[in-house]
């Protein structure tokens, strides 16, 4: 007989479900999952893979604001070169879970929901699935105003100096106008763009 086909690394029964425990955290946690084992495996064949020639720079400034949180400067205002440098290996990851407190009745008992994050090359073996993600960056107001849309391109962790570091590449969307749209009432976005033909990674 035929042997039943295996669920590939990038396979997910729901997008979601309910968490039947209580609450121990106040926002969000967020947990990779699923280890990609056909992809890149390092910074060098990651920025090819996703053709960022710019991702190894982008990398190093990272880790320079994650040693050095005391640096009042821009990472992007940081010589190259007072950066630590790391080249070596990564591990990629097909999604992510996002655990969070919100009643309502998709929840379970305690109100806590989890919500699967996916970010992989092949989906069911049908095709990618790159998710987008609400990220709040003014916190100091409410509803679409705190919040920015951005695609998500990749998860990955890697491991510096005895720390371990997960990671998310995303680009970066911006909202058009400052008000949702008055035929629909939704808001709209759009990539965000440092120079034409680059993304705002």
């Amino acid at each position: 007989s035929d042997k039943a086909e295996e669920p590939t690394a990038s396979y997910e029964e729901d997008s979601s479900d309910t968490v039947d425990t209580p609450m121990t955290i106040n926002a969000h946690v967020l947990n990779q999952s699923i280890l990609e084992c056909k992809c890149a495996k390092d910074v060098g064949s990651l920025a090819a893979e996703l053709e960022m020639p710019q991702f190894p720079e982008i990398l190093c400034r990272f880790l320079h604001g994650q040693l050095y949180p005391a640096d009042a400067r821009d990472p992007q205002e940081v010589p190259f070169d007072e950066c630590p440098f790391y080249d070596g290996k990564l591990h990629i990851y097909n999604s992510a879970s996002s655990t969070f407190f919100a009643p309502s009745n998709l929840s379970g008992v305690y109100s806590m929901h989890r919500e699967y994050i996916c970010s992989c090359p092949m989906w069911r073996n049908e095709g990618p699935h790159f998710d987008c993600v609400f990220v709040v960056t003014d916190p100091q107001v409410e509803g679409m105003r705190a919040l920015d849309v951005t695609h998500v391109l990749c998860f990955f962790s890697f491991r510096y100096l005895q720390t371990v570091y997960p990671c998310t590449i995303v680009h970066w969307f911006n909202h058009v106008g400052d008000n949702p749209d008055e035929d629909t009432g939704m808001w709209i976005v759009c990539p965000s763009y440092l120079a034409p033909c680059t993304h705002n990674i």
